[in-house]
């Protein structure tokens, strides 16, 4: 997620250039996250597991420490690497 270019979004709340570990991090939120705050008409899964993160979060330091931290988090809670974590689509 980044700011606008004028700035008056505020902060950037979570920057990856690589994408598989964007995707992955998609793939933690999903699986941490599992009630969804989305209303209808979210097709791409990515968009929606960060979009649904964010929902969840009531302060802007609590999205980034949310995205930041999602994959150590799936990790931590099932003993495997993110890779292994199955996610089944909502």
């Amino acid at each position: 997620m980044k700011r606008s270019r004028l700035g008056l979004l505020g902060a950037t709340l979570y920057k990856e250039t690589d994408v598989y570990k964007a995707a992955m991090t998609a793939k933690a939120l999903s699986f941490l996250l599992t009630t969804n705050l989305l209303p209808n008409g979210f097709n791409n899964p990515v968009l929606s597991a960060f979009t649904n993160a964010a929902m969840g979060c009531v302060t802007a330091a609590e999205v980034a420490r949310a995205l930041g931290s999602a994959i150590a988090v799936a990790e931590h809670r099932t003993g495997t690497p993110i890779s292994e974590i199955s996610v089944t689509a909502p």
